[in-house]
């Protein structure tokens, strides 16, 4: 398994999480009602918009609307268009923590795995260290005896 594909894994395992899964609907419902929210307090605007100059266009029920009326949801629209900002934000940095949580928990599950490859890796360096040391000794030896040794090398 190559470093993307294992990147890809984790990702995966992060987004299965529970905790991360509740977090990001949790987030994906603020901003589905903030840009409910947002698309009102534009029919607002070209409604108010209308009063100032009548070649803006209004469908029916836009027109139907009293421009006071209008001035006056579009004020509280905007009012908690800025608490939604506030809470997505607030949930943002919720689901980047379970996000986090669940990396640490995967983790934590895969250090024992990890541990055994350094443990495995530490000892096939051993190995081949005891291989190298026989291997010089070996030359040594020849040489020791006059052998000439540049064609078994080279």
């Amino acid at each position: 398994m190559n470093a993307t594909t294992m990147t890809m894994e984790m990702v995966r395992q992060v987004a299965d999480d529970p905790g991360y899964k509740s977090a990001a609907a949790a987030l994906a419902a603020l901003h589905n009602r903030w840009v409910v929210l947002l698309k009102r307090r534009e029919d607002l605007r070209l409604i108010m918009a209308h009063t100032q100059n009548s070649h803006v266009l209004l469908t029916s029920t836009q027109a139907a609307v009293d421009p006071r009326d209008a001035r006056r949801e579009a004020n509280a629209l905007d009012r908690a268009i800025e608490d939604l900002g506030h809470a997505i934000e607030t949930q943002r940095r919720a689901v980047e923590q379970a996000a986090s949580e669940a990396s640490a928990m995967i983790l934590d599950a895969e250090r024992p795995a990890y541990r055994a490859l350094v443990a495995a890796v530490e000892q096939a360096r051993q190995s081949w260290d005891a291989a190298e040391a026989r291997r010089m000794a070996f030359l040594r030896d020849l040489e020791r005896r006059g052998v000439a040794i540049g064609r078994l090398t080279g």
